[in-house]
């Protein structure tokens, strides 16, 4: 694999010679370039480009369900010979997946045919589809695979801003969706929080993403104080500081502080 760069770096290249890439970040803990990129695959740049080319605008498929990863827990207790897919959290009413029968719980395992290891997956197969597509959507459910036919939605302008892995709507402001940690859900994610918030989804590019956190991180404090809901770790954020929020953060038996950019930062 080959790049090229003017200052940064801006596509990566094949040994044939290929675009398959167009550069997004780069990682910097120190503020310089430690050769560690991230970059947009060719295929997916070039769906946009011929779509803003043709329309002069980018349509995207909606399949109307919030997803969280499927941990080794949750694999295990749903019978999953490996944590793979994706675990509908929620589904909209009246949108697509549940017209379809799609509903809440089920695990999705595959976009027509393809499979689906997880939210980022489901993601950009979805949200490279045309809205109205029929999709087979293969599922998981009681121990039995079942395929759904499902004609996509529509994501809205307003919707594609806060939509993230998986299909999560941002409440913070910062390109983070979360929802409430319950029992149950500490249990199958093996954190040791007993409140806090579940990272449900993180918008690429986002100052979330450039955080480091994941999916399946339960946040249990910013700057200090215990966030049991979105309005109160969104209050946090909105408030002025000389830094980014710090964040306590649990990840499976791990526990570890995440700094994050505020909103007016």
């Amino acid at each position: 694999m080959r790049r090229s760069t003017r200052g940064t770096l801006v596509a990566r290249w094949n040994t044939r010679g290929e675009l398959i890439g167009v550069n997004s970040q780069i990682l910097s803990p120190s503020g310089g370039n430690i050769g560690i990129g991230f970059a947009i695959p060719a295929n997916m740049a070039r769906n946009v480009m011929t779509q803003l080319i043709d329309g002069g605008h980018v349509r995207r498929g909606l399949l109307g369900v919030t997803v969280q990863p499927v941990t080794p827990e949750i694999a295990r207790s749903l019978g999953l010979a490996d944590a793979r897919g994706a675990l509908i959290n929620s589904v909209t009413a009246e949108g697509a997946a549940d017209k379809a029968g799609i509903r809440r719980g089920d695990v999705i395992t595959s976009i027509n045919g393809q499979t689906v290891k997880d939210g980022n997956t489901l993601r950009n197969e979805i949200g490279e589809m045309k809205p109205g597509t029929e999709t087979r959507v293969g599922i998981l459910r009681d121990g039995k695979e079942q395929t759904f036919t499902v004609k996509l939605g529509e994501l809205q302008a307003q919707q594609a801003e806060a939509e993230d892995r998986g299909g999560a709507s941002d409440q913070s402001g910062v390109g983070l969706a979360t929802e409430p940690l319950t029992r149950e859900t500490a249990r199958q994610l093996g954190v040791k929080a007993t409140s806090g918030l579940v990272v449900t989804g993180i918008r690429p590019g986002s100052r979330a993403a450039d955080s480091g956190l994941r999916e399946g991180d339960v946040i249990e404090e910013a700057d200090g104080q215990k966030v049991a809901t979105a309005d109160a770790l969104r209050s946090v954020l909105a408030k002025p500081g000389k830094g980014p929020a710090l964040l306590l953060v649990h990840r499976g038996d791990a526990t570890f502080y995440a700094p994050l950019e505020r909103h007016g930062n």
